[in-house]
């Protein structure tokens, strides 16, 4: 799983991403090691679930960056093929909010504690409501003493700061503007140069299918599909798939139809519109090796590992944690 391949040096603000230099050097130990599948194949990749097998992988991109457009052609260049997964609206020149927040606190000159006191500031200024982990309503200070649920990654004011960016201020407009005003107070970017700057165009999507690389849903608008109702998740689900074929970045009589959900996030209903949908199968931000099992929903729970699974940092090199030694 891929999301950013680019060096922040040549960018005005920093983000968890591949350098270029480790990107091509993970590309290069896995084609060694490993059998790099295509996302088409839908023979083999069911060949290796059913049988456990960890000797193949499949390469995944989220989030219809720039970056993935030179990925596309560094693979191109050693016979590969992967597949990537825009959120559909980045092509009406929506700046998604997870972006916006990635820009925020990736601000080199910002300390996220700084950021996280505007955003309680605007909360109580604008009397915003606030949902806890659980997904009840409570008050910015009842939200700040929960458990940090910090992960691998982020540490605990980053995980406050992106959840309510994400999905904790109640309300889709209400999140908007409050990240808006701390792109305002915090930077002199512009939200539409920022766009064009991040995401892929419609031309480059198409010429990276046009050389073999497989396009696959991650919605419309990249939001948390397990507080949606069931209807908005079928908006999500399907209206992405339909514009995906109207793009022609999916062939229905030869590419496979296949699902990624934002921040790893679904429920049962979403397993529901899926298989109503005959998708193909559908990949989770669970950490380790995709493994199968008969139940048939287990094809839309796929496990993936990160690019950060397969970087050693203390050694600074490539590995592979599923089959390690060779």
């Amino acid at each position: 799983m891929y999301h950013y391949v680019r060096n922040n040096e040549d960018y005005s603000y920093d983000c968890y991403a591949r350098r270029w230099s480790e990107f091509e050097s993970q590309i290069d130990l896995m084609t060694s090691k490993l059998e790099v599948i295509s996302p088409g194949d839908l023979e083999k990749i069911r060949y290796y679930l059913d049988r456990d097998d960890q000797s193949a992988c499949l390469l995944t991109f989220d989030d219809g960056y720039k970056d993935h457009f030179a990925c596309s052609e560094f693979l191109k260049s050693k016979s590969l093929s992967a597949i990537f997964f825009p959120p559909m609206n980045i092509l009406k020149g929506k700046f998604l909010d997870v972006n916006a927040i990635h820009f925020l606190i990736g601000q080199r000159n910002l300390d996220i504690g700084q950021l996280l006191s505007n955003i309680v500031s605007q909360i109580k200024e604008k009397k915003l409501y606030i949902a806890s982990w659980e997904g009840t309503i409570i008050s910015i200070d009842e939200y700040l003493t929960q458990t940090s649920n910090s992960n691998r990654f982020d540490d605990n004011a980053t995980v406050y700061v992106k959840r309510l960016l994400q999905r904790d201020i109640v309300g889709d407009e209400c999140r908007s503007a409050v990240i808006l005003e701390c792109i305002d107070c915090f930077s002199n970017s512009r939200t539409t140069d920022l766009t064009k700057e991040m995401y892929l165009s419609i031309e480059e999507m198409q010429r990276m299918h046009s050389d073999g690389m497989y396009f696959g849903s991650h919605g419309l608008t990249h939001r948390w599909l397990s507080r949606l109702s069931r209807e908005e998740q079928q908006i999500e689900i399907v209206d992405s798939f339909t514009q995906l074929k109207q793009l022609k970045l999916l062939d229905i009589n030869q590419d496979p139809k296949v699902m990624c959900y934002p921040f790893g996030d679904y429920n049962s209903d979403t397993i529901n519109i899926l298989e109503d949908q005959g998708v193909d199968y559908s990949l989770t931000t669970k950490v380790g090796a995709a493994i199968h099992s008969p139940a048939s929903a287990k094809v839309h729970e796929l496990k993936r590992w990160d690019t950060n699974d397969f970087w050693d940092k203390k050694w600074q090199k490539p590995v592979i944690p599923l089959c390690e030694a060779d």
